[in-house]
């Protein structure tokens, strides 16, 4: 029995000791920890304290990063009208010929002012003092007010910033920019002072590995800034005819003016009136110009087109006068009613077709005029015989192709008078002519000597 019991203690003895053997062998077999293991986080272990003030224990370090305390805030206010435009005028085409009266024409630009936008735009400036990479950064802004406590949290916030650069490398700063605006539910008023508050966190922050953790940052306060547009100028700019058939801007052609006030400053929407004056300086005759007229309200800009011409600004063919020597030496009749003058061709036989009345004469042939012409010579004072003279020479003027449309009173005048005071048709009527007749005769020879001559309605031919 006795030997039964020492044989079963030696036998526990060594069950022991191997047990021990085999532990051991275990705890040998794994990888030793160094100081460069990596957690279980996904964090690389710190070594000592990180630059910055890392945070961690100066043997043995602590997983994660630190962001550096009260990192800067900056802060604008913004206060501003959306202000728009519509031009109007009427597009043409304006047709203004050389020496033709300036063309005036209306330009109405209206003015809306649209929404208000108001808030706050600025910076918050991160910096990563660790040793690693952050991880679940989130960056966002508060809109503090300023209540009777103090500054207190307003509904006005934003998120989401991180999207601008999502992770810090170590040592990394970045400058995140951030736009708060007044919208419904986020009220802001001038009679506050408002400031704005970063919300920074990381979740690999050291000392709080897996908890969103961050420093803090704030600006400075401010009250909120005044309409930065609450009243704006209108500006019309004419603009530069372009020539269609050039194809090219053509500025001296043309100028074009603004007779109204310009710029006009207004506070509220509304129409707006200007006037253009354009002048014809030396503008091509058939062509056409496109102009492009512009208003500006607070940079924004609204145009209208508009057309010139000068389609049908070509003088038309008035042709020419000739003088009654002309005519004369240019018949059938020559000096002392003998043969035509020279080599001079007959020009008057075929005008006749129709034939010339006077009063009561009456020209069907080249002689009848030849004789008309002669008798013009050496009449002794004779006003009737200058007047049948000088309207023969008119009407076969117009009956050549001349513009007798400045004559064609002192046509109906002259035969009225040569009727009233030669009724004979013969200039015999001069002898006991009266005054008004016979200054009527004198005006009326005068005014077709003129015509005649190249000095109303059409230019000389010679």
């Amino acid at each position: 029995m006795k030997k039964f019991f020492i044989l079963t203690f030696v036998l526990l003895l060594a069950s022991v000791v191997m047990w021990q053997v085999g532990c051991k062998k275990d705890i040998n077999t794994t990888s030793p920890t160094t100081a460069g293991d990596v957690s279980k986080t996904g964090t690389k272990v710190e070594t000592a304290t990180p630059p910055g003030g890392g945070g961690g224990n100066p043997g043995g370090g602590q997983n994660g990063t630190t962001l550096s305390d009260n990192f800067p805030v900056t802060c604008a206010c913004f206060n501003y009208f959306d202000w728009s435009c519509v031009k109007t005028m009427g597009a043409g085409p304006y047709i203004i010929c050389k020496g033709a009266t300036d063309q005036e024409i209306p330009v109405v630009v209206t003015v809306t002012k649209g929404a208000q936008h108001i808030g706050y735009t600025g910076t918050i400036i991160i910096t990563n003092g660790g040793g690693v990479a952050t991880e679940g950064l989130k960056v966002g802004a508060t809109l503090m007010y300023h209540d009777q406590g103090g500054f207190v949290a307003s509904t006005c916030a934003i998120s989401g910033l991180e999207v601008q650069h999502p992770i810090l490398a170590a040592g990394e700063s970045y400058t995140y920019i951030y736009t708060i605006n007044a919208v419904p539910g986020c009220l802001i008023s001038d009679n506050n002072a408002y400031r704005i508050d970063g919300n920074v966190t990381i979740l690999n922050h050291s000392g709080s590995i897996g908890t969103p953790k961050g420093p803090k940052g704030k600006s400075d306060s401010y009250q909120l800034c005044p309409p930065s547009n609450d009243c704006v100028d209108v500006t019309d700019v004419p603009g530069t005819p372009f020539s269609a058939s050039l194809q090219a801007p053509d500025a001296t052609s043309w100028t074009i003016t603004v007779t109204t006030q310009n710029p006009v400053n207004v506070c509220q929407s509304g129409d707006v009136p200007f006037t253009l004056l354009v002048h014809n300086v030396n503008a091509p005759n058939e062509e056409t110009w496109t102009v492009t007229n512009t208003a500006t309200v607070d940079n924004h800009t609204c145009e209208a087109n508009f057309e010139l011409s000068t389609v049908g600004c070509t003088p038309p063919d008035l042709g020419c006068s000739y003088t009654q020597g002309f005519w004369k030496t240019h018949g059938c009749v020559g000096p002392k009613g003998k043969s035509q003058y020279g080599h001079n061709p007959d020009l008057i036989s075929p005008l006749l077709g129709t034939p010339i009345v006077m009063g009561i004469k009456t020209i069907t042939t080249c002689s009848d005029a030849g004789a008309v012409f002669q008798g013009a010579q050496g009449n002794q004072g004779n006003a009737i015989k200058r007047l049948y003279s000088q309207m023969l020479a008119a009407l076969l003027n117009k009956a050549n192709g001349a513009d007798g449309s400045c004559i064609a009173q002192t046509i109906i005048d002259a035969n009225a008078v040569l009727i009233d005071a030669d009724p004979l048709g013969d200039a015999s009527g001069w002898t006991g002519i009266n005054g008004a007749n016979r200054a009527a005769v004198q005006s009326a020879a005068a005014m077709f000597d003129r015509y005649n001559n190249g000095l109303e309605c059409v230019p000389h031919c010679e």
